[in-house]
């Protein structure tokens, strides 16, 4: 995997995954990408796997090489076209999805979309921002206002500040991570009014999409 910031999400899928293989007398070892001075490959001769799950695309030379060196499964979590490798299909798309749908619901038709710093995450974000813009373009209303806002109440104010300084106010956030419900309040107090009454409540402000495990 790459290094990417570790949420509470991920340690919920690296627990599972290892109860799973488990279970069935395997276990489950971790590589993260660049963290050493040796790369990946070196793991297939160092513990021989008998399986590998990517969370990106392996490319047809590194899928060989792996299975030269033993390992009888590649799977992939990534949401790409299908090579004939076995594949999970990433929800990040749909997770953006239900996100934007829940607050259209809510009365919504200005929505900010609060995207992460971190280039490390961009693997995730892009989708999930992709799926904001779909839901907003199959409900006829403009496409999400993004900002990037790092997790500080200072540059939270700041993006709040764009977001109801526009001609068109946000007034309400598609946020990429749960720990940006930080800025909850900021939002709560300083979103600009101009959507229905119940739209304003704090519960519709905010959403949080947590996929179901597999």
């Amino acid at each position: 995997m790459k290094p990417w910031p570790l949420g509470s999400a991920s340690g919920l899928l690296l627990t599972e995954l290892t109860a799973g293989f488990d279970a069935v007398g395997l276990t489950l070892m971790t590589h993260i990408e660049g963290a050493g001075g040796r790369g990946v490959e070196a793991a297939w001769s160092d513990i021989a796997p008998a399986a590998v799950l990517s969370y990106t695309f392996v490319d047809p030379n590194s899928d060989r090489v792996m299975r030269t060196a033993g390992v009888q499964c590649v799977a992939v979590l990534f949401s790409g076209e299908s090579d004939g490798s076995a594949r999970f299909v990433r929800p990040d798309s749909r997770i953006g999805r239900l996100q934007a749908e829940h607050l259209i619901a809510a009365g919504h038709t200005r929505i900010g979309y609060a995207y992460p710093e971190s280039p490390l995450l961009r693997d995730f974000a892009e989708p999930r921002l992709e799926g904001v813009r779909a839901a907003c373009a199959d409900a006829g209303i403009a496409a999400p206002e993004v900002r990037t806002v790092p997790l500080d109440a200072q540059f939270a104010a700041a993006a709040i500040e764009h977001w109801r300084g526009l001609d068109d106010p946000m007034t309400a956030i598609c946020a990429y991570v749960a720990e940006a419900r930080r800025i909850e309040h900021e939002v709560t107090s300083a979103l600009h009014e101009g959507a229905a009454p119940e739209a304003t409540d704090p519960a519709n402000l905010f959403t949080t999409v947590v996929p179901e495990s597999a």
